[in-house]
């Protein structure tokens, strides 16, 4: 659990809920192994403000630190491709034609896709949407969303299946927005009601 002071600062309040998701964050970057065949999802679905964001670059910045460069077996060192996307700047792109934008997410070793499902939605956009998740099956990827499981069935069930697939992890976050919670703690500090 050390990797969590360096790599998350992520405030528990002594939350038993939010000290497991953070626990769960940390496993999944301990877990994360490049050289494996298969990786696997991790999922951070809730409201704003609840840390999915914050949790998501956590575990970016633990692998891009630690995974980006290996000793290929003729022993030349090699860069993996390790990417921290915000989804609905890959919808401006390609609603506006660029459609390459989509090909270094297809492939990366590791991606995180933050604000999934944040877009204004078309049967287009859906329909990207299923094409990278399908080309990041058995990839490591972290997808932060603020649509709950059943607001992806509601869109495309074929997404929600996705979500949950073999061992990939969703993780609902049922918190209070951080910034609300400490900005009412300033303005009202012996919380009064």
């Amino acid at each position: 659990m050390k990797i969590s002071e360096e790599y998350f600062d992520f405030e528990t309040d002594g939350d038993t809920k939010l000290i497991s998701i953070l626990e769960k964050a940390v496993s999944f970057s301990n877990d994360y192994e490049p050289s494996k065949k298969e990786g696997h999802w991790l999922t951070f679905l809730g409201s704003c403000g609840v840390g999915k964001t914050h949790l998501a670059k956590g575990i970016f910045k633990y692998v891009k630190d630690h995974h980006t460069q290996y000793l290929s077996r003729y022993g030349i060192t090699q860069f993996r491709s390790n990417l921290f996307s915000y989804w609905p700047d890959i919808v401006d792109a390609l609603r506006g034609g660029d459609y390459g934008r989509l090909n270094p997410l297809y492939s990366a070793d590791f991606l995180a896709i933050d604000d999934l499902g944040a877009e204004y939605e078309s049967d287009f956009i859906n329909s990207k949407l299923q094409q990278l998740l399908n080309k990041r099956l058995n990839k490591w990827t972290v997808i932060t969303s603020n649509l709950s499981l059943d607001d992806f069935s509601l869109k495309d069930e074929r997404i929600a299946s996705r979500l949950v697939r073999g061992e990939n992890k969703v993780i609902q976050i049922d918190a209070t927005d951080y910034n609300l919670k400490h900005f009412s703690s300033i303005k009202n500090p012996n919380n009064i009601k």
